[in-house]
């Protein structure tokens, strides 16, 4: 599941469906669709189905891959992450 793909179709707007995602802060809460039994057929068609079947819902999931790229994923997000994670290990100890 851990794929560079995930992230390029973040940066430009899908609305991702993926097999599910490690359990670690980096794809908690991220907004695409994930499904336990990826190579069930029956399984991804249902998901894929309930997504084309919402049309109105289209632009709102996009926009919310978009924010999370820029959020999250974005080299800018990233390098702040890591800047807070070494600043925040830097001060607990040196405290």
């Amino acid at each position: 599941p851990e794929t560079f793909r995930f992230y390029e179709s973040m940066k430009v707007g899908c609305i991702v469906v993926s097999a599910k995602m490690p359990d670690n802060e980096l794809y908690r809460s991220h907004p695409g669709f994930e499904i336990d039994g990826i190579s069930n057929v029956n399984e991804v068609a249902e998901v894929l189905r309930s997504i084309l079947e919402t049309p109105e819902r289209f632009d709102s999931l996009q926009q919310r891959s978009l924010e999370t790229w820029e959020s999250r994923y974005a080299p800018v997000a990233v390098a702040a992450l890591i800047r807070n994670i070494s600043e925040s290990r830097l001060t607990t100890r040196y405290s």
